[in-house]
């Protein structure tokens, strides 16, 4: 578990300085299920390193594709108090279990830690 920590914490430094395209571009946050529901399920998450759809039913699954850990990603999922709350297991591990908030723009979805006061990891949708 301890080496995936450090894993993700690379992948999130990658992203994040990754994500100075994003900067320029207006993100929103996310206030409700519905809107959440309509504009993040069901689609293609993806960053250099993963890819993932947060399903209808609650339900995660994916894939990181390079690296140490690479694997499958499944989880569970829920809408909690204006945040989007997960379980992430790793090659059947669990692995991380947090409340985030979730910022959008137009093709790119954005998840932030501390239920928004944390650091942001940033995906493209399709």
């Amino acid at each position: 578990m301890r080496h995936f920590g450090i894993m993700f914490v690379a992948v999130t430094m990658t992203i994040v300085l990754a994500a100075g395209d994003a900067a320029a571009e207006k993100f929103t946050r996310v206030g409700s299920a519905r809107t959440f529901k309509g504009r993040v399920v069901n689609k293609v998450l993806e960053t250099p390193v993963s890819m993932f759809i947060i399903r209808g039913d609650g339900t995660l699954a994916g894939q990181v594709t390079k690296g140490p850990m690479a694997g499958s990603i499944t989880g569970k999922w829920k809408w909690k108090n204006g945040s989007f709350c997960r379980t992430i297991f790793l090659n059947g591990k669990r692995v991380d279990n947090k409340c985030q908030a979730i910022l959008i723009s137009r093709d790119k979805v954005m998840f932030v830690d501390k239920k928004g006061a944390g650091n942001g990891t940033l995906f493209s949708m399709k």
